[in-house]
């Protein structure tokens, strides 16, 4: 891959967090997407009574929504629409999150009249306060006071009419509001970012406030960024089921658009463009099932770091493989996506004693893990090492080999693949040419681990698939494997050292 410079770094290394969405940088493919929403807008506002009051963006976490409703926030008429960024993981920590964007709507677009906020205040008081069991609610321009002193003020209100009369209320003062904070023929535009950092109880809050409360205005739209899976979780741990996800969305949201799919390969082509083998590590990242922008930015952007850290020396370079060699390559990205996303299973790869034993105990024909071990124990287990265990196996399992049919480059591999692979319950059959499939039974919070993902990648041995249900599977090549043994120096456990200290 060659050293990279400093300018050349600083150039392409990309800000994990939301920039301003412009043609040059949009990576994701959204301006389009933004541009739409932001006419649709222009139409909705020109229709009385205005029908589309509260619009859903939906997109899984880190599919670029921040970006995209920044974008469209920018783009809006100044003459037409007042905005207001409400970002609801920043704000989660206030007692009650409908209050906070009362306040937040307060704060931005600054009443005339001492009247009107006073007594919109009041009533949006009366009807929110109960949406949670905090103790303690922000009041704008007073500060944090206790929740039980507005209740009983609440009930004292509450008296004096049925709860749906203080609905009506709510809705006659939010309305005078809009009309004290509004020109003619202006519009509010409310923006609700990062609802799926919250929790379960503060998403479903806060959009039912939306619904019940806030839509009640006449001049003002909500435009939401929402995670299904963040809302299906939440509803599952308030209503086990009884709800789901799209029944409650559907009913909740007056429209909505979803997020463009993600174009990888120009997010990719942006990082590292320059590579020989850009293909093949594009076929590698699709192959780990890994394809959250978000995340795809981040392993990039610590790739990029270690191929700069070593081509300067910094640290302990040695620690660092050489990535002219593309296995090196893929394995880097591997152990990068292994340490940023799931560390449990990067641990127990990095504690080869542990893991080697245990396969030990639950092995059939285990010469390879006693040869990795006693690797371990030497100091050594560089590629070529692992290559010259190939023959002892050959030589012990040659019934296991003229049973199922394995060639000596399968046997290699599967040494190889026992260095990365992820423990798994019970027996494992290491003469079996679907090797590498037993570990897919792997999974971490729900989902096949990337380290079972890895597995299935080094399989080189494209016939245990055929008449499969697996279509267009991606794996190494095998000559890719056998071209590292070019680097006779590089201890394959020193890469978990390199991750601790690099990463």
């Amino acid at each position: 891959m060659g050293c990279i410079d400093d300018e050349y770094l600083l150039e392409k290394i990309k800000n994990n967090q939301p920039k301003d969405l412009t043609d040059e940088n949009d990576e994701l493919g959204t301006h389009d997407k933004g541009d739409l929403i932001k006419d649709f807008l222009n139409i909705i506002v020109k229709h009385d009574p205005l029908d589309m009051k509260i619009i859903a963006l939906y997109g899984e976490w880190g599919s670029g929504k921040t970006s995209l409703l920044k974008y469209i926030k920018k783009q809006l008429d100044d003459d037409t629409f007042k905005t207001v960024f409400f970002d609801t993981w920043q704000m989660e920590n206030d007692d009650n999150l409908p209050m906070t964007l009362f306040e937040t709507i307060f704060d931005k677009n600054k009443s005339t009249c001492e009247k009107i906020k006073k007594e919109t205040w009041e009533s949006a008081k009366a009807i929110m306060s109960g949406l949670v069991d905090a103790t303690t609610i922000n009041v704008p321009h007073v500060g944090r006071i206790s929740l039980e002193k507005v209740r009983m003020s609440v009930n004292d209100y509450l008296e004096k009419g049925s709860f749906a009369d203080k609905i009506d209320d709510f809705k006659i003062k939010y309305r005078e509001l809009e009309s004290d904070i509004l020109k003619e023929n202006e519009y509010l535009v409310v923006f609700i970012d990062d609802l799926d950092r919250c929790e379960p109880e503060n998403i479903l809050n806060l959009l039912s406030a939306i619904k019940l409360f806030f839509a009640l205005g006449k001049r003002t739209i909500f435009v939401c960024a929402v995670d299904k899976t963040a809302v299906n979780k939440a509803l599952q741990c308030k209503y086990n089921d009884v709800i789901k996800s799209e029944e409650y969305l559907e009913k909740l949201f007056d429209i909505s658009f979803d997020m463009p799919i993600v174009e990888l390969d120009k997010m990719i082509d942006s990082f590292i463009g320059f590579d020989t083998d850009i293909k093949e590590i594009k076929n590698f990242i699709y192959a780990m099932h890994f394809t959250n922008p978000r995340h795809v930015k981040k392993i990039f952007n610590k790739y990029l770091l270690l191929e700069y850290y070593r081509g300067l020396n910094i640290g302990k370079p040695l620690l660092i493989p050489n990535q002219n060699l593309l296995f090196f390559k893929l394995l880097t990205l591997f152990i990068i996506i292994l340490y940023e996303f799931e560390k449990e299973t990067f641990i127990t790869l990095k504690q080869y004693d542990e893991k080697l034993d245990y396969w030990k105990k639950n092995t059939e024909g285990f010469n390879n893990i006693q040869g990795l071990k006693a690797l371990k124990d030497k100091g050594n287990g560089t590629i070529k090492d692992i290559y010259m265990l190939s023959p002892v196996i050959r030589s012990r399992a040659e019934n296991g080999i003229k049973q199922t049919g394995r060639k000596t480059s399968d046997l290699f591999v599967s040494i190889l693949t026992t260095l990365f692979a992820p423990k798994i319950d019970g027996y494992i059959d290491i003469l079996m040419p679907d090797y590498h499939r037993q570990f897919m039974t792997c999974t971490v919070n729900g989902k096949i681990s990337y380290a079972a993902y890895f597995c299935n990648y080094l399989n080189n041995n494209q016939a245990v698939f055929r008449n499969s249900e697996i279509t267009n599977l991606k794996t190494i090549k095998y000559t890719t494997v056998k071209q590292s043994l070019m680097d006779c120096s590089y201890r394959l456990w020193d890469i978990f050292a390199m991750a601790e200290l690099y990463l």
